[in-house]
């Protein structure tokens, strides 16, 4: 019998009368799938040894402060939230070492300044775990945890002053809510059977800041706009950051202004005449493209030189359309001034997955050679009124020829995922596919640009 709890409110950490979208409620998320579950010890086991890792990282000259925390179970753990810094039983009774744990979407945490300004007393940490053993004073574990950005400088330091003045030894660490997630997420598979767990995992996943990439739900693209960037952009990262020994490994993704639309730039990129990426134009599908010419015009001029690559290019498009539909697009852009300077037709071929590709580049070139660095006159204006152009904006191709300016022709070829489609595969099966699409542009515009890559 297979069950499905469709509505977010059966979610145990996501209820009625609570959105749990505030840093209190994640956090007691966390405590209680780390405590609750079956499968909590090697959770709370995992976050220690996390905890554990990263002191011995950032500070080897003091790894001792953890004593044996770091190789054996405590004798004793104790947890609670939101604790008042001035309380006489701040952290716990009998600790003297303890460790500010800054557990945020963000990376690595920065040094605190060693001579702060006079700050407040007051504050409350949203947590602490404390630990000890049968013999020794405990260890604490203070959390001060953020949904959105980082913890500031101020607030962390109130926190380590009232730790210091009890004469409490304290380090500040940092660690990422995603690893959080990987920590449940890489328990075993007995593990995706329990619902604490299980339900822990689909809360943090709800914002892919907190959780990396888990996929996408068909009902993203149909959310606000941020939701589906804030996924697309973890999927991009991902990618980026993958060590695939594909022309990916090294790149570095730049987000569009406005987002749902990511170049990726690869580690040859001054060398390329265009750029890959991935897209969500409109919220409508995913797309992975190809894009020449949109930076730099100068870009069209090589693209339209490099026509003696044709066979090996459609080749290369005859194994992309082997996976999906391939959409080819030469764009003409009249330029009246630099912020005058947006498309007026486009020649558009489609390409259906499994249908010979042989003849599309080689017509993208023939019509960005007529066009580009050009004036329209009467005849080249005439032919962008027929099939398999369309026209965008007809002032501004009757501006052009009036005022005869040149036109410039960027080009663009791009695949496409459905929602429904992607909502059926695996956040692992999701990015193999991109990936594998990803590299295969790559290698076209490698091919284009004349950098050896290929066999």
């Amino acid at each position: 019998m297979d069950i499905s709890l469709n509505h977010q409110n059966l979610n145990v950490f996501n209820h009625f009368g609570d959105s749990a979208q505030n840093e209190n409620n994640t956090t007691r998320a966390f405590l209680i799938a780390a405590t609750r579950s079956p499968w909590s010890a090697m959770l709370l086991r995992g976050f220690f040894d996390l905890v554990a890792s990263r002191v011995k990282e950032r500070f080897p000259e003091q790894a001792a402060l953890l004593g044996c925390f770091s190789q054996a179970w405590p004798d004793e753990i104790e947890i609670s939230m939101e604790r008042d810094i001035r309380a006489e039983t701040f952290p716990g009774v009998g600790v003297d070492r303890a460790i500010l744990v800054e557990l945020t979407p963000a990376g690595v945490v920065a040094d605190l300044p060693s001579q702060p300004t006079e700050i407040g007393e007051t504050g409350r940490v949203d947590a602490t775990v404390v630990v000890r053993q049968s013999s020794g004073d405990g260890l604490a574990l203070v959390i001060e945890s953020k949904l959105y950005g980082r913890a500031g400088h101020e607030q962390l330091m109130k926190y380590k002053q009232a730790l210091e003045s009890r004469s409490i030894k304290t380090l500040l660490v940092d660690v990422a809510w995603e690893e959080i997630y990987d920590l449940a997420d890489s328990l075993p598979e007995a593990a995706e059977h329990d619902a604490i767990l299980c339900d822990f995992k689909a809360f943090l996943a709800r914002d892919p800041r907190l959780a990396g990439f888990t996929g996408f739900r068909q009902g993203d693209f149909d959310e606000p706009a941020y939701v589906l960037d804030a996924r697309l952009q973890k999927l991009c990262e991902t990618l980026a950051g993958q060590r695939t020994g594909s022309a990916l490994q090294g790149a570095r993704v730049e987000r569009k202004r406005g987002g749902l639309d990511y170049d990726i730039l690869l580690s040859d990129q001054s060398r390329l005449l265009g750029n890959i990426g991935l897209a969500c134009w409109e919220q409508e599908c995913l797309y992975a493209k190809l894009v020449i010419g949109w930076r730099s015009r100068w870009q069209t001029d090589l693209a339209i030189e490099s026509s003696s690559a044709a066979e090996r290019v459609s080749m290369l498009l005859q194994r992309l359309c082997s996976r999906a539909d391939v959409t080819i697009d030469a764009t003409v852009r009249p330029f009246f001034n630099r912020f005058q300077y947006s498309g007026a037709a486009r020649w558009r071929r489609i390409v259906k997955r499994n249908e010979d590709p042989s003849g599309a580049w080689p017509s993208l070139i023939e019509f960005a050679q007529s066009y580009h660095a050009k004036p329209l006159n009467r005849e080249s204006l005439m032919r962008l009124q027929r099939p398999p152009v369309s026209v965008i904006d007809q002032d501004s191709l009757n501006k052009a020829l009036e005022r005869q300016v040149n036109c410039f022709v960027p080009l663009s070829l791009v695949t496409a995922w459905q929602p429904e489609e992607l909502s059926r595969l695996k956040p692992e099966e999701l990015t193999k596919v991109v990936r594998m699409t990803l590299d295969d542009l790559a290698d076209l515009l490698m091919l284009l640009s004349g950098v050896p890559n290929l066999p």
